[in-house]
């Protein structure tokens, strides 16, 4: 399986960047790693998600077949938000109504486009749709949102989804200080988050609902659902029985205690002074903790004095963004990831982790351009042009993109994650300063919140990277080193790879097999011109290919002679001698050519063995 993405920073100003061609190349290439099915999700401009899933049929090309899925969808989105325009039209007659829509609407408006991929090979279960990437535990929702901007605190109702792509094998999450299997813990997600539906049985679904589940910033009502299982911890087995649940009603109730205190505190106030000191920290635990102990029965019963749910309801409230969520998953997970995640309540940014998995993320500053994924040659396809089109203008709007493009232009740099030690990336943008530092102040007082309580902030680390794109900014946490990766280091030229004069050496075809109507065909023409390649690259005395054939014989010419010296001797005839694995892209190649091999050289153990089974 292979995680694939892209973000284009210009979007609102009429980028030029073909996203089209660009996601279908960059399908093209992840798919080498799986491609029995394959998926896409972006955030439209209203805060809807819009996911394609595609499960091709035997010679059909996934990357082809996915982005033509994904590009209709938005056909159907743009006929629906035609009639939802009209039918708001008529209810906007009515100034009260039409006053709470333009204010729900407020924070709606993407400035960027961030669109979310994922090729499977299926093993953990069958290449079926409901099966196949991106994931989302939990169905659209309407939730109570808080944000911050140069006016002040204010809360709007909005639409709220979370999407995960995942590579690798979820196995156990650390909950209660035991480890859970990620079978059961999908069972207790389905009662903690109230989802009652039939889940997809693979593991990565479970990945999607712990997301749901961490993500509560600005939100007091998931913000008091993820305290109450930090601050009561009722069993786990109790949980999974469907006991001593918070209850949709109660879970209401003291949400809108909180909702209602919130509003006094904030009212009148600058964003930049609210909580701001350990005072005003306290005296908010204490007034919602007696709020809560108030109302008596059985959240009295459970939380006692309710001041640490109090307090960790307002940890999670200023603090756990898609980020912030994402790095504390990955610290109690157990197993390989390589994951990428978004919000719907933030269109502006995605979030990217990898531990036991490659990663990485390539940037063209120029075009304003993010591509990230499991693989590295994915990342350098060409980036696609609209025709006509120029830097701030002459290409149309990114949802309604068509007609001829020319593929140009490449990513210049990339960032490795540390995938042996585990790293977390978040790739924001942002084009209102003054909102910025007024969120910037009001999130970081969690920070300061934390340092009270004897815990470390994750809300600070950002920086922009480069300098014709001040829009971007990138937090970077390495949880092997547990602290932020400052800039001087991310641009250094040992982490941030120059890839200008990379990816050029490779055989010239002719055509896009992807693209061609028969296949086979376009297959079997470009069969020349890469022999030609190859018998070229073999010719050079210092051609990369002869180069490394020429120490791998060296190195079996050694093994042979070794065994010839060792005859007889039992224990040294079973060692392995060549170990041939990686082959991601086909089995059969893997096993051919270790059977080759043996054939070859007969005194010699060769074995070919999955990556996975390696891992």
């Amino acid at each position: 399986c292979g995680n694939f993405g892209m973000l284009i920073i210009e979007a609102a100003q009429k980028s030029v960047v073909d996203f089209s061609r660009t996601l279908r190349a960059m399908a093209g290439a992840t798919a080498a790693r799986g491609g029995q099915a394959g998926g896409l999700v972006t955030v439209l401009s209203n805060g809807t998600g819009h996911r394609t899933r595609y499960v091709p049929s035997k010679r059909a090309d996934l990357a082809s077949g996915l982005l033509f899925r994904f590009r209709l969808g938005f056909v159907v989105n743009a006929i629906y938000g035609f009639f939802a325009s009209l039918f708001r039209a008529f209810f906007c007659c009515f100034y009260l109504c039409r006053n709470r829509i333009m204010k729900s609407s407020q924070y709606k408006k993407a400035v960027c486009r961030m669109f979310l991929g994922h090729t499977r090979f299926a093993t953990s279960s069958a290449p079926r749709l409901n099966e196949s990437h991106p994931h989302r535990f939990s169905g659209p929702q309407t939730v109570r949102v808080w944000r911050v901007g140069g006016q002040g605190w204010e809360a709007t109702d909005e639409n709220y989804e979370v999407y995960v792509t995942h590579n690798g094998d979820f196995d156990y999450w650390e909950l209660f200080d035991s480890l859970r299997t990620q079978k059961d813990l999908g069972r207790w997600l389905q009662n903690v988050l109230n989802m009652h539906k039939t889940i997809a049985s693979c593991d990565s679904v479970k990945v999607a609902g712990m997301m749901e589940l961490l993500r509560t910033q600005g939100i007091w009502k998931h913000s008091i659902r993820l305290a109450y299982q930090t601050s009561v911890q009722p069993s786990f087995q109790h949980t999974l029985n469907g006991e001593m649940l918070l209850e949709e009603s109660l879970l209401n109730q003291i949400t809108a205690i909180a909702e209602n205190i919130f509003q006094q505190h904030v009212t009148g106030v600058p964003a930049s002074s609210v909580l701001q000191d350990s005072r005003q920290v306290k005296d908010l635990i204490a007034v919602l903790a007696k709020a809560w102990y108030d109302i008596g029965g059985e959240l009295r019963n459970r939380c006692g004095t309710c001041e640490l749910l109090a307090q960790h309801s307002i940890c999670y409230f200023l603090e756990n963004d898609i980020f912030t969520a994402l790095d504390k998953f990955l610290s109690c997970a157990h197993g390989s990831f390589g994951i990428t995640a978004c919000c719907t309540l933030d269109p502006n940014v995605v979030a990217i982790a990898s531990r036991g998995q490659a990663m990485s993320v390539s940037f063209n500053e120029d075009l304003g351009v993010v591509l990230w994924g499991s693989e590295a040659s994915a990342q350098m396809v060409p980036i696609g042009l609209v025709s006509g089109g120029g830097r701030g203008g002459g290409g149309r709007d990114i949802e309604s993109q068509g007609g001829q493009s020319n593929m140009v232009p490449k990513c210049t740099h990339r960032h490795d994650l540390d995938e042996d030690g585990g790293e977390v990336i978040e790739i924001a943008i942002c084009t209102n300063t003054q909102d910025r530092m007024a969120q910037e102040a009001a999130w970081c007082a969690s920070g300061r919140m934390q340092v009270q309580f004897g815990e470390s902030s994750p809300n600070f680390g950002r920086f922009s990277p480069f300098s014709m794109q001040n829009n971007l900014f990138l937090r970077v946490h390495r949880q092997k080193e547990q602290g932020f990766m400052p800039k001087e280091k991310f641009i250094a030229p040992e982490t941030l790879l120059s890839l200008v004069g990379v990816g050029g050496d490779g055989p010239s075809l002719s055509r896009d097999a992807s693209q061609a109507k028969d296949k086979v065909a376009a297959d079997l023409a470009d069969i020349p011109p890469i022999l030609s390649f190859l018998r070229k690259e073999f010719s050079e005395q210092n051609g990369k290919n002869r180069t490394t054939s020429r120490h791998f014989f060296k190195m079996i010419r050694q093994k042979v002679l070794d065994k010839e010296q060792c005859k007889g001797d039992d224990a040294k005839r079973l060692m392995i001698d060549v170990l041939v694995t990686g082959a991601e892209a086909s089995l059969w190649l893997r096993e051919q050519f270790a059977s080759d091999l043996q054939s070859l050289f007969p005194t010699l153990r060769v074995i070919p063995l999955s990556s996975h089974k390696i891992i």
